[in-house]
This record gives structure tokens, sequence and C-alpha cells, in this order.
């Protein structure tokens, strides 16, 4: 019998998650002896807490608004290891635990950020991104876009904030009337879970413009139904939830999916029809 690999997602509220849903497509795919479970945390007992999990789970996925924070924590310890992408973006969404051994940590948003993006870098290279939020997410988004050839970005939020690693400043929703008209490409980054959204000036954007919500409740996103009555082009954010969790198997199992672009493509279509 094959030893079960227990994984969960942390995060501040994660009964909204579609996560379990897109494992269960996995564990039946490919034959998987993977649990997967749900656990919110309130903020003032992640740290406490988080020992626990490291020890109690061989997978853990992160969500908001801990992905900062979670890697922090582990930046505090010896045998933790990071990869590329975690390390150069100062966040993380999913982790190895082999204790005593190590941890290994990841960021696997940047993987389904490009697998939802990739096939338009060419038409976004010199062209202005509006991203609306200010998340943990919002730090990965920044990397892969410029890794695409984006030069251009601006993130609008309720209030003003900095990032530190990109000294990129925050402009309220205020600040930017008439100026989101020439985006090519506008991001929902606003927390999974916060439904039915009212976003100021979003009737400017133009005939043109790309939408990508990483909201992935479409049914609830006013980016959505915002993209089906202009006749814009739409992008989920499911796609970005089924690729992140395409390559954390390949994490957790220690090996590479040939086929990915049909899983992918195959998992989607299960949950639209």
């Amino acid at each position: 019998m094959k030893k079960i690999f227990k994984a969960c997602l942390i995060g501040g509220q994660t009964s909204h998650s579609l996560s379990p849903a897109i494992y269960s497509e996995l564990i039946n795919r490919f034959d998987l002896p993977l649990t997967y479970e749900l656990i919110s945390i309130p903020p003032e007992k992640l740290q406490t807490l988080l020992p626990y999990y490291l020890r109690e789970f061989q997978g853990i996925n992160i969500t908001t608004p801990y992905k900062r924070e979670v890697f922090d924590s582990l930046k505090k310890i010896d045998n933790a290891v990071f990869d590329h992408q975690a390390e150069r973006i100062g966040n993380c969404n999913t982790l190895l635990c082999d204790l005593p051994e190590k941890i290994t940590v990841h960021n696997t948003d940047y993987d389904g950020i490009v697998a939802c993006l990739s096939s338009f870098a060419e038409e976004l290279k010199d062209q202005n991104v509006f991203i609306y939020g200010a998340g943990d997410v919002v730090s990965t988004l920044i990397y892969c876009l410029q890794d695409l050839g984006v030069s251009k970005m601006t993130v609008y939020n309720r209030g003003h904030r900095k990032m530190p690693e990109e000294n990129i400043e925050f402009l309220t929703w205020d600040q930017y009337a008439g100026q989101i008209q020439g985006a090519r490409l506008i991001i929902n980054a606003t927390p999974p879970g916060i439904f039915n959204l009212e976003v100021p000036h979003l009737n400017e954007v133009g005939s043109q413009s790309l939408i990508f919500d990483l909201n992935y409740h479409r049914e609830n996103s006013n980016f959505y139904h915002f993209s089906q009555n202009k006749n814009l082009t739409y992008i989920d954010g499911l796609k970005m939830l089924i690729w992140q969790a395409l390559r954390n198997i390949e994490v957790w199992f220690d090996f590479t999916m040939n086929n990915k672009q049909l899983v992918a493509e195959e998992i989607e279509h299960a949950f639209f029809n």
C-alpha cells in the first residue's frame, strides 16, 4: 500500500477555495496517494500553529494573507531551501516538508501566471498593465510581467502602499480616472473570496484590452461580467490555479508531467461543463 501524502491549504479564510476539487481530479488521473484539506488560521495564531503544520503535513499550500509571512518565518530556520522564484520574489505558496531533514520552499504562483499570460507576451511588450489589488501575489505578477517583457505597470489599491523590492508606489482608486483607457492588460489581483467587487473606472477600459481575473469564481466577478458585456478577451484565474496545482504535484511527488497542457485543459473543461 502506498504511503499517504498529507497536504493542506493554509490561509486566513480558505472555505472558498477550489483547490480540493482540482486535486481530486489529479488524484484520480494519476492515482496519487494524496489527501488534501483546508485550514483557516486567524492572523494572531499563525506563528504558533505553523511549526505544528510543518510537522503534520508533507505538502503545504499557502494563500492570502500569509505568503510573505510564511516565507519570512522560514528564512529564519537553517533547514529551509528556497527555489529560485521564491527567493527572488520574496514570498511562497508551496512547501515540501521532509522534516527533520529539510523544507523546500516554492513559488508556483509564478508558473500559473506565466501559463496564463505567455501566449500574450508579444502583444504585451511595451504596453501598459493595470493591476487592481495589493496582496502578496502582486509581487509575483510584477516579476512575471517583467520576464514577459512588460516594462510599464501601475498598481491601484484602496490605500497607499509600496512594495519594498520594486519600490512601486500604489495609487488609490480615486487617483487614476481616465488613465486606464490605454491599458492593454487589466489584472484583478484583489484577494480571493471578495465577490462582486465594485471597481471604480472599469467602464473606461479600452475595447482592445485583455482582462486577467485572479478571482476564479467568475460567476461572482464584476470583471468577468464586464468583459462579457464588452466582448473583451477574458483570462480566467482558474487556469492559474490549475497550472499551479500541476506544478505542486511535480514538486511533491518528484516527477515531470509531460502532458501538462492537455491535463490543464481537460480539468478546466470539467469545471465549466
